[in-house]
């Protein structure tokens, strides 16, 4: 995406993950993220002015409101009488102050509740004015994806999690899924397709110029890219069906692109099959089979694969010097890291210890069937990657103290900063998975680097801190800590 990873530059301490959960949230967040990704757009929000000031502040690029987001500022005797008016109204003022090329209305709640769908009468009547496309996103639900969803999201990737294409994912809310839902049904005109090219779905690849280097591994191939969407022009949405291959991160829409234009879809619902070398290289080869050249495509990625593990070796080999312990108060995550951990960087996983809090895994929808499932995996991949590493599971204090003494390094304890003297602690977070050799080779020397520079960090400003340790990293206070969970009780309950 053209703005999306700076968020986490400009905002790392404020992840916009924990606004997309509990903030400025919900379809019309997820609409108006789309919408203003495209170059010549503009959005307008059918709703009361409620919503058409809080989502111009969007969840996904604070930093950035869309100040040209335009609302119809709808009032009760309007959702009595009738709406039509306003929308005129705002779809003119739109044309003569921004000339855009497409304008993308956005309904609300409130326009949902009484099921408005924008009139042909009015496409028409603009259409004589100006070459402006104007297209109505159609909402599958009322709300953003709801917990009992996001609950069975998280039950099928932990039973599939070795077996990812099982994964299916319940969608229905997305507002990215129905505004691109919309550029197929209204937007997208019939093109000569043409072979070895590929659209591909700008969301949630990830920091560090992920997207950039699948674009350049693809280019590699021989395989050219239509357009990046929806970070591009209005035309080249236009121009979609152009494309021989969608390479999308939510299938929904890329579905009801295949019914319409037969355009074929390689969905990749999560990175954790392409972690690591191997994974790298499967992942280009299952695009590469679309387009039946998997045996060129081998010998390129063969070569790229061989000289990126040549470039590593010595570095890994530094890592595996090392013993680490993981430190996790999240489950769901775990196989993965430790197997990336273990196979991919050459990490000596000692211990395991991990904090299983179910009133704060209750924020994450994950009950105790999930957490029992997801220790069975975790079994599993200690077993597969064969190291002995020892699992502990809510160990006081004083017993994670006398553990972390028998490793020289900790991977995500800096919570304990402040009460262990001398810990040597280094912070991967979730661990990013990049899909390109490049940036997996920059993720080895990072680590590292981690490693070589960790040292113990008690003089920091950080370690001075008293933290919740359910909330961590919420100071541990009454005030803080009070108002996270009366605010987590009320989320929980609401959805």
């Amino acid at each position: 995406m053209r703005e999306y990873y700076k968020e986490h530059s400009y905002s790392g301490i404020y992840p916009s993950r924990i606004m997309h959960n509990m903030g400025v949230s919900g379809k019309i967040s997820g609409a108006m993220n789309v919408v203003s990704e495209i170059k010549d757009a503009v959005a307008i929000i059918h709703s009361p002015k409620g919503c058409g000031f809080h989502y111009k502040y969007i969840a996904r690029r604070r930093y950035l409101p869309s100040y040209k987001a335009q609302c119809t500022n709808l009032k009760e005797e309007d959702i009595i009488f009738g709406i039509e008016k306003k929308l005129k109204e705002t779809i003119s003022e739109t044309i003569n102050n921004y000339h855009p090329k497409l304008i993308v209305i956005i309904p609300s709640v409130c326009t949902d509740i009484i099921d408005v769908e924008i009139n042909k009468d009015i496409k028409d009547e603009f259409k004589e004015e100006t070459d402006c496309k104007i297209i109505f996103i159609k909402s599958e639900v009322f709300s953003h994806i709801d917990k009992s969803s996001s609950k069975k999201n998280n039950e099928e990737r932990i039973l599939y999690w070795d077996k990812p294409e099982k994964q299916k994912g319940i969608g229905k809310g997305c507002g990215i899924d129905e505004a691109m839902t919309a550029f197929v049904a209204q937007l997208m005109e019939k093109q000569k397709v043409q072979d070895r090219t590929v659209n591909i779905e700008s969301f949630a690849w990830g920091g560090n110029k992920n997207l950039e280097g699948i674009i350049s591994i693809l280019s590699e191939m021989g395989i050219s890219v239509n357009s990046v969407m929806p970070s591009c022009s209005t035309e080249d949405i236009i121009k979609a069906p152009i494309a021989k291959l969608n390479i999308v991160r939510r299938s929904s829409w890329a579905k009801n692109m295949k019914k319409v234009f037969g355009t074929e879809y390689f969905h990749v619902n999560t990175f954790h099959p392409y972690h690591g070398l191997e994974g790298i290289e499967k992942f280009y080869t299952n695009i590469a089979d679309y387009f039946d050249i998997s045996l060129e495509a081998s010998k390129i990625l063969s070569d790229m694969k061989q000289q990126v593990s040549t470039e590593i070796h010595e570095t890994k080999n530094y890592i595996m010097k090392h013993t680490f312990a993981l430190y996790s108060n999240s489950v769901s995550n775990l196989p993965y890291m430790i197997e990336a951990l273990t196979n991919d960087y050459g990490v000596n996983l000692k211990y395991i210890c991990i904090n299983i809090d179910y009133n704060k895994l209750e924020y994450e929808y994950i009950d105790k069937n999930i957490v029992e499932n997801t220790m069975m995996n975790i079994k599993k991949v200690i077993n597969d990657t064969g190291n002995n590493t020892i699992i502990y599971i809510n160990s006081e204090k004083e017993d994670l103290k006398r553990i972390f003494k028998h490793v020289d390094i900790v991977i995500n304890g800096t919570e304990f900063l402040s009460s262990f003297k001398g810990l040597k602690t280094i912070d991967v977070g979730k661990l990013f998975i990049p899909i390109d050799f490049n940036n997996f080779k920059n993720n080895v020397y990072d680590f590292a680097n981690k490693v070589k520079k960790a040292r113990s960090q008690e003089n920091l400003i950080i370690s001075k801190f008293t933290y919740d340790d359910l909330l961590y990293p919420t100071i541990g206070e009454m005030g803080p800590t009070t108002s996270e969970k009366m605010w987590h009780k009320m989320w929980t309950l609401r959805r």
